[in-house]
């Protein structure tokens, strides 16, 4: 059950936002460059860093030297909203 309520809440700061879900579909596809993402999403650098630093402290995004990538948990709770659509 614990595990559960925090998916929900997981879900709930990744939901609310439309600029957060883009990054997330996003990153769903494939790791990115923060140049990448700027571009791709038409960020400010600003807006982008915030949702970014956001994500990565709720544990659904990941930093490589590569780039960015959604980490399990993110990846997880975004195939279950896609299967729950």
């Amino acid at each position: 059950m614990p595990q559960r309520n925090n998916e929900r809440r997981l879900a709930g700061i990744v939901f609310r936002s439309s600029s957060e879900m883009d990054l997330i579909s996003t990153l769903a596809k494939s790791e990115k460059r923060f140049s990448q993402l700027q571009k791709g999403l038409g960020m400010s650098t600003g807006n982008l860093n915030y949702h970014l630093v956001k994500l990565k402290a709720e544990g659904l995004v990941a930093k490589s030297e590569q780039g960015y990538t959604l980490s399990d948990v993110g990846r997880t709770i975004y195939e279950k909203y896609l299967r729950e659509r």
